[in-house]
């Protein structure tokens, strides 16, 4: 169901540190909603991305759901898209995404799905974006959806022989003990 917002404050920088003024709209799905500004898709593409991101929530979930045994977090996930974002983040139970990225399909929707559905504040950066690009690479590999590689260019079928590469190298064999 498409419902557009009422004009929004968005919390963008424009020109001299002013907020700039952007109609939003906004697709809801039983498990994502996702919300938009008005112009950065097109309906169908806004459509397909809402079927995405609700069919990957359910990915994500049904590969994590047997090894969290305190469960994992509940409710619907909103996914901003704009084009003033300047990178994908992921804050609370809301993921912002670069319209770019979106139209390209390479944004990192299943990755920063992770990072709400298995929060990790105390964990190392390492471990904590490790374990979502690993999740993110299996569910698009085994399941279904696409990797961003946003760390890996050829997701875990490929990170060995890619590590084995790196460490070929002089810059490589610098991270060796």
């Amino acid at each position: 169901m498409l419902k557009p917002m009422t004009t929004v404050l968005v919390a963008v920088l424009a020109g001299a540190g002013r907020p700039a003024m952007a109609d939003w709209l906004t697709i809801e799905k039983p498990r994502a909603s996702l919300v938009y500004e008005e112009g950065a898709l097109t309906p169908p593409e806004a459509a397909r991305f809402a079927d995405l991101l609700d069919q990957g929530i359910a990915d994500v979930e049904s590969y994590l759901r047997p090894a969290a045994p305190d469960g994992l977090r509940d409710g619907r996930i909103t996914y901003r898209v704009g084009a003033e974002l300047p990178y994908s983040m992921t804050r609370g139970r809301t993921v912002s995404l670069m319209v770019e990225r979106v139209r390209t399909d390479s944004a990192p929707y299943l990755h920063e799905t992770v990072h709400v559905l298995v929060p990790s504040p105390n964990r190392s950066v390492w471990l904590r974006e490790g374990f979502a690009s690993y999740v993110e690479s299996y569910v698009s590999e085994n399941i279904g959806g696409y990797d961003a590689h946003v760390f890996t260019r050829t997701g875990n079928r490929g990170v060995d022989a890619e590590a084995a590469r790196w460490l070929s190298r002089e810059a490589g064999r610098t991270v060796l003990p």
